[in-house]
């Protein structure tokens, strides 16, 4: 991803000023659960579908890797996020896309996929003992592709949409050895599209040392939780399209650091 290209770019560019960067991948398994609403008009108010009565209700273990680098109190960490969910549901609103209409009470059989592909920088504000509070600014790219099809095979709608999406951020740590915990935020509310769209994405984990230097050359045992939570509305073709949902679960992995 060109999210961990420019992290990767970023920190080698640094080296120069500020040395050579503590840098750490954490790959790990993120069990994910899915919430939210969605609907689309293109006349009148909107009237939004759950995404249980969609069938879009199942979980879903996915790969969440995660880069980072630290130096002079400065970090800069890339991740990528990404789901996928599908089922049969019920439609509690008619949508209506690029035209076609599929209406409410219609059996449909749904597919969400999610991405959110990020990079993130915060400096250390306060600097406090084994504690530190950093402030920065980071960008997401948010990526929605939606599907509905009626069971009958004879309508379907789809809306495909990206929102680059600058961020301010924050991130607290702590380390009181061997124990580690980070807590990262990221929020904004911005025009988008004829819209707008808001955003919170929210990461806290816990690290035990495993093996090796405190540092660098080591590896540490990652236990954690992720919250995506997006409210966009948008334009797609002459529809107004609402996508609400919340996208979280915990996860585990191993951090490698050198």
């Amino acid at each position: 991803m060109n999210v961990f290209r420019l992290a990767f770019l970023s920190a080698a560019f640094l080296c120069s000023a500020c040395g050579l960067p503590q840098a750490s991948v954490t790959p790990t398994l993120l069990a994910l659960s899915v919430d939210g609403e969605f609907g689309a008009s293109d006349s009148g108010a909107t009237v939004t579908s759950d995404f249980d009565s969609l069938g879009l209700d199942e979980d879903e273990t996915t790969l969440y890797p995660r880069v980072d680098f630290s130096w002079a109190g400065m970090h800069l960490s890339a991740s990528s996020l990404q789901g996928s969910f599908s089922g049969e549901g019920t439609l509690d609103g008619t949508i209506t896309i690029d035209g076609t209409t599929i209406a409410a009470g219609t059996d449909v059989d749904s597919d969400f996929e999610f991405g959110a592909y990020s990079g993130v920088f915060t400096w250390d504000i306060i600097p406090i003992g084994m504690a530190e509070l950093g402030l920065g600014i980071g960008v997401t790219l948010v990526d929605l592709d939606i599907d509905f099809e009626d069971t009958a095979g004879t309508d379907s709608i789809t809306t495909d949409e990206s929102f680059p999406v600058p961020l301010l951020a924050a991130r607290l740590g702590f380390d009181g050895a061997p124990v580690e915990v980070n807590a990262s935020v990221g929020f904004i509310d911005v025009d988008v599209d004829e819209g707008d769209l808001s955003l919170l994405d929210l990461d806290v984990n816990g690290a035990v040392h495993l093996l090796g230097g405190r540092e660098r050359l080591a590896a540490d045992l990652v236990l954690g939780y992720r919250m995506f939570d997006v409210e966009a509305e948008y334009e797609d073709e002459d529809s107004a399209v609402m996508a609400n949902f919340e996208i979280s679960g915990p996860y585990i992995g191993v951090r490698i650091s050198f």
